[in-house]
C-alpha cells in the first residue's frame, strides 16, 4: 500500500525503481500514449500530491514524480489527463500542468473543465484521434478538430484543453442551449420558468446580455463576456487560444 503514498519518500522512490524496470521493456515503441485517471481536489484544484518546499501542491510535482522515470520514452508522446476539471478551471494548478508537460517533453496533451468527468463520455472521441494518429499519420490537432464535429454528446458535457505549443481551449456552442460556449441555467432563479432566456442588445456592456423572457418576472438577467466568436471554429465548437 505505501507504494502507492508518494508523500512518502521511501515509497516514492519504491516507486521510482519499479517503475525504471517498467521502462526497460518500453524502449523498444514507437509511440507512446498515456492515459492519467486521478482526482483532482476540489478546494485546491489540483491532483493528489506532495507538497513542495513552500508548503504548495502543483500538477508539474505530480507529472515530475510519477513520469520521470519515463521521461526519456515520453517526447512528443501523447497525454489524455482523465480528471475533473477542478484542475484547470485555476489558472495556478492549469501553469503548473503546463510546466509539468513541457518538462517531459508531451507533444499533445488533453485535459477536460467539467467539474465531474465522465470518462464514459470521452472514450469515443479518444479512440478515433488515436487511431487516426497513429495508424492514420494524421496531425494530432487536425483529427482532434475532425472528429469534434461528431461529439454534441460530449460537447454538452464539457470544453476540452489541448496543450501544445499553447493552450488551446474547444467549447461547444448550441443557439438554444449554450451560446458562445457557456452553459445557461435551465430555469431563471427568480421566476422558476424554463429555458427563459432570451436576447437582449445592450450596448453599455462588454459582452451579451439575456433576460428572463417572463413579462412576469423581475427580469433577472445573464451577462456573458464578449470576444467568444474570435478565433477558428470546429463545426460548432469554438477554438479559443487561452495561453
Amino acid at each position: 500500500m505505501s507504494l502507492f503514498n508518494i508523500g512518502h519518500n521511501g515509497a516514492l522512490n519504491n516507486w521510482h525503481s519499479q517503475a525504471a524496470k517498467l521502462m526497460a521493456s518500453l524502449s523498444r515503441y514507437r509511440h507512446v500514449i498515456i492515459f492519467v485517471t486521478i482526482h483532482s481536489d476540489p478546494n485546491t484544484s489540483d491532483l493528489w500530491l506532495r507538497q513542495d518546499e513552500h508548503g504548495d501542491t502543483c500538477a508539474a510535482m505530480w507529472l515530475e514524480d510519477i513520469l520521470r522515470p519515463f521521461k526519456a520514452i515520453l517526447n512528443g508522446c501523447i497525454l489524455f489527463m482523465l480528471a475533473c476539471g477542478a484542475m484547470v478551471n485555476n489558472s495556478k494548478s492549469l501553469a503548473g500542468l503546463r510546466q509539468g508537460l513541457t518538462s517531459l517533453g508531451v507533444g499533445d496533451a488533453l485535459t477536460f473543465d467539467v467539474k465531474y468527468l465522465s470518462t464514459m463520455n470521452t472514450m469515443d472521441l479518444l479512440m478515433k484521434v488515436t487511431k487516426s494518429v497513429i495508424i492514420h499519420s494524421f496531425e494530432f490537432s487536425q483529427a482532434l478538430e475532425h472528429f469534434l464535429k461528431q461529439c454534441m454528446t460530449l460537447g454538452r458535457h464539457t470544453s476540452i484543453i489541448h496543450f501544445v505549443k499553447h493552450i488551446i481551449k474547444y467549447s461547444w456552442a448550441h443557439w438554444d442551449y449554450q451560446l458562445w460556449g457557456q452553459t445557461l441555467p435551465l430555469q431563471c432563479p427568480q421566476c422558476g420558468i424554463l429555458d427563459p432566456w432570451a436576447s437582449v442588445l445592450v450596448k453599455q456592456i462588454q459582452g451579451y446580455r439575456l433576460e428572463c423572457k417572463n413579462q412576469d418576472c423581475g427580469k433577472a438577467d445573464v451577462i456573458l463576456s464578449a470576444g467568444r466568436e474570435h478565433g477558428g471554429c470546429a463545426s460548432r465548437w469554438l477554438k479559443l487560444i487561452i495561453s
